[in-house]
């Protein structure tokens, strides 16, 4: 007697769920990853612009801006950043003198997660939660 097997076995479909499963969770830890690599770089080039910005002010005004937010970042840098975008909170601080700053990004979702450039860095980096508030 001959048996006509069709289909699958239950260990064989436990075997295919477990292997999807598998990937779908590998899958969904970079997709997290790359996105929030991709928040980070939006940060780092709105402080890209407001460093440059801020040279170009200093060249010729002899000081860079005193502190601001993001509207009076635009309006005195002639920028257009995003006005209050919902992923970052922008903000730049001045000594005393006005003869250096400093730009700051910070994450709306989590406010500890700040970025910071100075007049004297090349490229941000990433600040503790207390650097928001400026001296």
């Amino acid at each position: 007697m001959a048996l006509n097997k069709t289909g699958f076995t239950l260990m064989e479909l436990w075997v295919t769920i477990a292997i999807i499963g598998t990937i779908a969770a590998i899958g969904f830890t970079r997709y997290n990853s790359y996105k929030e690599n991709a928040i980070d770089k939006e940060a780092v080039n709105f402080l890209e612009q407001v460093w440059s910005a801020e040279r170009f002010h200093k060249l010729e005004y002899g000081q860079y801006i005193a502190c601001a937010d993001e509207n009076a970042i635009n309006t005195n840098l002639n920028l257009e950043l995003p006005h209050s975008t919902p992923k970052w909170q922008l903000k730049v601080c001045t000594n005393v003198t006005n003869t250096t700053f400093t730009a700051k990004a910070r994450r709306s979702t989590n406010t500890n997660h700040i970025w910071c450039m100075s007049d004297s860095d090349d490229d941000p980096v990433q600040c503790d939660g207390s650097t928001w508030i400026c001296p």
